[in-house]
């Protein structure tokens, strides 16, 4: 059963997303590798998260011209990895107090 929270791809938009992701899927895990420092992993796991935010957005992402898909794949991935950043360091300073509890 799906939960119902979950937005379903609408069929018609099922083979397109496939071949925008097979097209920028190499291209935006070597950004994200280069955000990330390297840490293989959570550059999936952006890469991930972005095609996902994509695949929500399709319906508006993919009437957009020439090079704006890209422009919007890699701000979208920046700002996941800034997110990721912010909730680690959140993490990080709360340790100590986590800690003594």
């Amino acid at each position: 059963m799906v939960d119902s929270s979950e937005a379903r791809i609408p069929r018609r938009y099922v083979a397109e997303l496939g071949r925008f992701f097979t097209a920028h899927d190499r291209w935006l895990f070597g950004h994200a590798c280069v955000r990330t420092h390297g840490e293989r992993e959570l550059a999936a796991d952006l890469v991930q998260d972005t095609f996902e935010a994509a695949a929500r957005s399709w319906a508006v992402l993919r009437g957009q011209g020439a090079g704006r898909p890209r422009a919007w794949l890699l701000s979208t991935l920046a700002h996941k990895n800034i997110s990721h950043f912010r909730r680690q360091e959140a993490l990080r300073r709360r340790q100590p107090d986590l800690q003594a509890r």
